[in-house]
């Protein structure tokens, strides 16, 4: 005679055979309860763009020119981290809406600049370059991930090299979580 017909469990509580009657045990109802992840709205509802995290329309770097690579800030100074918050950036990213079709840029990554300890420039983004001469065109970069900044650090773009001589400026669109410590 054929033994019992074996189902293969459906998830933890079948496996543990722990299911009754399509209920869960009230034993494990802190551990196993269903859930709803809520972090990706928290996050959109509460990040703010350059508008609302500097109180300025817009934030870009200087013309850059022949001569202007290694770090460049983006602004001033006033561009910084509160030193009471820590940022979540959830998009930061280095544009260049017009490259005049003479001039070439290279290895242009975004990043921040801190002063904690064995602070420094920390790029978050792979550098991109430009170097097609024979037309107008943009350029943009960014990290793959979201990340924390410090308090006290600014937003920076990092060119390789740079062949312009009417000036390229570089633009930075961010969004962000401010978090207070």
């Amino acid at each position: 005679m054929a033994g019992p017909i074996q189902t293969l469990p459906q998830g933890l509580l079948g496996l543990l055979q722990l299911k009754s009657f399509g209920e869960n045990p009230y034993d494990l109802l802190e551990t196993v309860q269903p859930s709803v992840d809520l972090y990706r709205l928290w996050i959109e509802r509460n990040a703010q763009d350059v508008q609302g995290l500097f109180g300025v329309a817009s934030v870009n770097t200087a013309a850059l020119v022949t001569g202007n690579h290694g770090t460049q800030n983006f602004g001033s100074a006033a561009q910084v981290t509160p030193s009471n918050e820590i940022w979540f950036v959830v998009y930061f990213t280095g544009t260049i809406q017009t490259i005049a079709a003479a001039d070439t840029i290279t290895g242009l990554q975004t990043g921040i600049f801190t002063s904690i300890p064995n602070g420094g420039v920390y790029l978050q983004s792979a550098p991109v370059s430009d170097v097609i001469t024979a037309r107008a065109r943009s350029l943009a970069t960014n990290p793959v991930a979201p990340f924390f900044v410090p308090p006290g650090s600014q937003f920076v773009v990092n060119v390789a090299d740079i062949l312009s001589v009417g000036g390229i400026t570089v633009n930075l669109n961010l969004r962000a979580v401010r978090i207070p410590i």
